[in-house]
C-alpha cells in the first residue's frame, strides 16, 4: 500500500487528529478553530480523505504570527525582535501530522533521529531527560562545558537538501509532492506582519521551514542527523535540544576544540554557530550572543541553571513563564474564557516541564503575585471583580505556580510499597 493510499485512510487521519497538539482558540487563515473542527470532526475527516484521494487537496497558505523574542526588547537597540510563527489551518495540520506518523519510522531507520544526543521532538526526550543527561556527564568528571545554538536554524535549512533527505528515506515518493508543497508554502498576511514588526517580511523559496507546522520538528532532526552521528562517533558527551547544543568535557581545551569540531560539521550543512567566548576572556561590548566555553557551575541551558548537584529553573525561565501568561491575557483574538484556558494551560505546561528541578520559593511566589495582578486586570477589563475575601485566582479557579508545582511533584513521587510480613 503506497504512502498516499495510507494518507487518505480515514482511520489514519483520525489517529493523527488525536495526536495533534490542540492549542485553545488556535486557527489558520481560513478562521476554522480547533473547537469548530472538533464539532464537525466526522464530516471534516471524510471531506479531507476524499480530497486527498481524488487529488483535489491543496495546502492553504500559512497565517504568520510575530512572536516577540523573550520578555525584553533588544538590548543592543530599542527595536523589538521577533520570530515569525507560521500557522497552518487545522485541516492542514491534520494532514501534516498524518504524514509525520506515516514516515517517521522510515526516517528514523535511515537517519537515526532517535539517538543518545537528541532530546527534542523524539520519543523519550524532553527537557527533564536532557537535563539529567547533562548532569550525568558532569557526575562522570566533566567540569567544562561548550554551549552553542545554531544561528537562525529553522530559517536556514536548505529546502532542496531537506527534500532529498526525505525522499531518500521513505519507501515511495507518492506523497513527496505534498511534502514539497508544505515545505515551500508561504504566509498569507505579509503586510500585517510588516505593520506589526516594522520590518519588511521576506520569503526565501530556497531556505527555511515553518516554525509552527507539525512536520517542522521532524524536518529539523532529520537535517541535523549528520551532526548527531559525528558527535556520537567521536564520543562527545553531547546533548542537543533542537538548535541548542551543550558538550561537556574534562578540560577547557577540549571544550574549545569542540567548538571547532561543531563548526566544521555545520559548515557542510550551510549552518553557523555564534563566535566563541571562553571563560577568562575580556567581556565584549554589548550583549550579542556568543558560543561559550565555561565551567559547569555557570551553565544555563534549556531554561535551567546547573550548579553542583542541583538543577534549578533559571530566572529567565521564570520571567518567560509569566510573560507568556501576560501575552495570553492581552491576546485580543481570544475570548475571556479562551484566555483563561490558555493561561491555565501555560501554567500547567511550565510547571510540568520544570517540576523535576529543585524548588525555588522566592521566584515562584513572585510569579504567583504577578499572576494575581494579571488576573485582577483581566477581571476589570471584563467588568468583573473579586469579593473582599477571595483572590482573583480563587474566583477564576486557577491554581498558582506554587500549588501546581507541588501537586505535580507529589504525583511524581514513587508510591510506597506496602510492608510484606
Amino acid at each position: 500500500m503506497s504512502l498516499l493510499t495510507q494518507l487518505y485512510k480515514e482511520e489514519n487521519l483520525r489517529s493523527a487528529w488525536a495526536a495533534l497538539h490542540k492549542s485553545p482558540g488556535s486557527y489558520g487563515v481560513d478562521g476554522t478553530t480547533i473547537d469548530e473542527f472538533r464539532d464537525n470532526l466526522d464530516n471534516e475527516l471524510k471531506a479531507l480523505s476524499h480530497a486527498i484521494k481524488t487529488g483535489r487537496y491543496k495546502p492553504t497558505k500559512l497565517k504568520g504570527h510575530p512572536l516577540e523574542k523573550g520578555n525584553n526588547t533588544s538590548r543592543i537597540s530599542d527595536r523589538k525582535e521577533y520570530r515569525i510563527l507560521k500557522i497552518p489551518t487545522v485541516r492542514d495540520r491534520v494532514v501534516q501530522k498524518t504524514i509525520e506518523k506515516l514516515i517517521y519510522t522510515h526516517l528514523d531507520k535511515k537517519y537515526r533521529i532517535s539517538n543518545k544526543v537528541s532530546f527534542a521532538y523524539v520519543s523519550g526526550g524532553g527537557v527533564e531527560r536532557a537535563a539529567k543527561e547533562v548532569h550525568k556527564y558532569h557526575d562522570s568528571g566533566n567540569r567544562w562545558t561548550y554551549k552553542a545554538d545554531i544561528i537562525k536554524f529553522f530559517d536556514k535549512i536548505n529546502k532542496e537538501k531537506m527534500l532529498k533527505m526525505i525522499e531518500d528515506g521513505i519507501p515511495d515518493n507518492s506523497i513527496m509532492p505534498l511534502i514539497e508543497a508544505f515545505l515551500r508554502i508561504d504566509i498569507a498576511n505579509s503586510k500585517e506582519i510588516k505593520e506589526r514588526t516594522k520590518e519588511e517580511y521576506k520569503f526565501n523559496p530556497m531556505l527555511g521551514v515553518a516554525q509552527g507546522s507539525p512536520l517542522s520538528p521532524m524536518f529539523a532532526n532529520v537535517f541535523l542527523s549528520s551532526l548527531d552521528k559525528e558527535l556520537i562517533e567521536n564520543k562527545y558527551n553531547a546533548v542537543r535540544y533542537a538548535d541548542d547544543l551543550v558538550i561537556l568535557t574534562k578540560t577547557k581545551e577540549e571544550a574549545m576544540d569542540a567548538h571547532v569540531f561543531v563548526k566544521a560539521i555545520l559548515d557542510k550543512l550551510d549552518l553557523e554557530v555564534h563566535d566563541l567566548w571562553v571563560r577568562g576572556d575580556i567581556p565584549t561590548k554589548g550583549h550579542e550572543k556568543k558560543s561559550k566555553v565555561d565551567m559547569y557551575n555557570r551553565l544555563f541551558f534549556l531554561g535551567l541553571r546547573f550548579t553542583g548537584s542541583r538543577i534549578y529553573a533559571s530566572g529567565e525561565s521564570y520571567e518567560k513563564a509569566i510573560w507568556t501568561v501576560r501575552r495570553a491575557a492581552n491576546n485580543t483574538k481570544l475570548s475571556f474564557v479562551e484566555k483563561l484556558i490558555s493561561i491555565e494551560a501555560r501554567i500547567v505546561g511550565w510547571c510540568s516541564a520544570y517540576a523535576f528541578a529543585d524548588y525555588l520559593e522566592e521566584p515562584t511566589k513572585k510569579n504567583d503575585k504577578l499572576l494575581e495582578d494579571i488576573l485582577i486586570k483581566l477581571l476589570r477589563q471584563n467588568h468583573l471583580k473579586t469579593t473582599h475575601n477571595k483572590t482573583a485566582l480563587e474566583v477564576l479557579g486557577i491554581s498558582t505556580y506554587s500549588k501546581t508545582l507541588q501537586e505535580i511533584k507529589e504525583k511524581r513521587k514513587p508510591s510506597k510499597q506496602p510492608d510484606v510480613k
